[in-house]
């Protein structure tokens, strides 16, 4: 089921891709201690509702444009529960997740393994079905973008690879050679923000759901 956590530091990134997260503001201050009665009639609300969807199910929502991946698997509820609470905010929700899908492609951008596929778009010198690259060549400018104080090797090179597409590299003509179909590539370039497609529109169909009227049979809250 749903779960929050609160914490002073920032999480571990794996956790963090598995969560929504929302930073609080600064606001130091006196404030009441939470305690079970303060949330008392909320929980007796949430009880109403949830017997009242008893035997129902939720409303489906096809999948939107922008939004992908684990973040989809998070939100699709919110999404669904949206629709049958409150459909006339529904393209607000859509706004706000795409909100932080925008931010989260900017931080895979911007990882470790970004600056892997952004050298890997330098290495590709034009648009072809297939590309062969020397992981010689994808480890020089990739040590030339990183600027470590100890360059990587291309055995380091060649792990990384095989961990972002599941290839290991071609040792048959004694080189070792990275080797990619064009869809492979793109796949990576939308995956880490280096293919920037204009900003996707809602799903027609959900757009057309959520500036409907609440029809008759809509789930009360």
């Amino acid at each position: 089921g749903p779960t929050i956590m609160a914490s002073n530091e920032a999480v571990h990134k794996i956790l963090g891709s598995r969560c929504i997260p929302f930073m609080m503001p600064n606001a130091p201050g006196n404030y009441e201690n939470p305690t079970p009665e303060l949330a008392a009639d909320l929980k007796c609300r949430l009880v109403a509702w949830r017997a009242r969807m008893m035997g129902r199910e939720l409303p489906a929502v096809k999948p939107i444009n922008g939004i992908d991946g684990r973040l989809w698997d998070i939100t699709q509820p919110l999404f669904q529960i949206c629709l049958a609470i409150c459909p006339n905010r529904y393209n607000a929700l859509v706004d706000a997740v795409l909100e932080i899908a925008g931010q989260r492609t900017e931080e895979k951008k911007e990882s470790f393994d970004g600056l892997i596929i952004q050298a890997l778009q330098d290495c590709v010198k034009e648009d072809a079905s297939h590309y062969e690259i020397a992981t010689a060549d994808l480890t020089e400018r990739f040590n030339e973008l990183w600027k470590g104080e100890t360059a990587k090797s291309e055995k380091w090179m060649g792990r990384r690879i095989k961990a972002l597409t599941g290839k290991k590299a071609d040792r048959s003509t004694g080189y070792s050679i990275i080797k990619l179909n064009h869809e492979e590539l793109e796949t990576l370039l939308m995956q880490y923000g280096f293919l920037n497609p204009n900003r996707p529109e809602r799903n027609a169909e959900n757009a057309r759901n959520a500036d409907a009227p609440m029809k008759s049979n809509a789930y009360p809250a």
